[in-house]
């Protein structure tokens, strides 16, 4: 006989199904008409069910936005964390990151542009969907702060604002890349592809010199 745990274990991995459909189904739309094409009631139509029936999983159309946003954010973050943690150097660091995360984003140019676009007027990501983000971002203040402090950069060199410029020059070759050329993959993209260029420029004020590494 079915006990209430079994029961209830069943029904909670079919609403996870259902939710992961849903989101399924919001990624294939966003990334073939854009984000802002994304409606409940079009999810609704590919799900064969009237759209009343999918608002016990996503009350507003803003809270599959968010589950969007949060899934992306979770993920980058596991992406782009390994190369920080076997990185040897600030430009071997830094580089790597950029490739995963500048690649991650050519693979996934719909979540993506959620993500850094902000394309929805009134969407604010809430904080547990943002919270991803605040790690990854605390993350890289602390390994830029440890370059700085075995000398791979600049001594006295600004912890915050190579944190900022970094993630200025990350964004601008994102958002370049898929305003572009949405479609061409990381290799042989016109901007993607000049990720470890551009890094090697914005690094080239903070290094040190020969005279300072002796």
């Amino acid at each position: 006989m079915a006990t209430t745990y079994s029961l209830g274990s069943r029904a909670s991995q079919r609403r996870q199904a259902t939710i992961d459909e849903i989101v399924k189904h919001a990624v294939e739309i966003m990334t073939v008409d854009g984000v802002g094409a994304l409606s409940i009631s079009e999810i609704a139509r590919r799900m064969h069910v009237r759209p009343p029936s999918l608002y016990k999983y996503f009350p507003s159309l803003h809270s599959v936005y968010d589950e969007l946003f949060a899934r992306g954010a979770r993920d980058l973050l596991a992406t782009a964390q390994p190369a920080l943690d076997t990185s040897s150097s600030a430009v071997e660091g830094l580089r790597a990151l950029a490739v995963v995360i500048v690649r991650w984003c050519v693979e996934n140019p719909a979540v993506a542009h959620l993500m850094y676009m902000r394309p929805v007027p009134g969407f604010e990501p809430s904080p547990e969907a943002f919270a991803p983000n605040v790690e990854a971002m605390r993350l890289l203040r602390n390994e830029i702060a440890r370059y700085v402090r075995f000398g791979h950069l600049k001594s006295g060199t600004d912890v915050d604002e190579v944190t900022t410029l970094f993630t200025v020059v990350i964004s601008g070759l994102i958002s370049q890349q898929l305003a572009n050329e949405p479609a061409v993959s990381f290799g042989i993209g016109r901007f993607s592809s000049l990720t470890e260029r551009a890094v090697d420029v914005f690094l080239s004020s903070y290094l040190p010199t020969p005279t300072e590494t002796q």
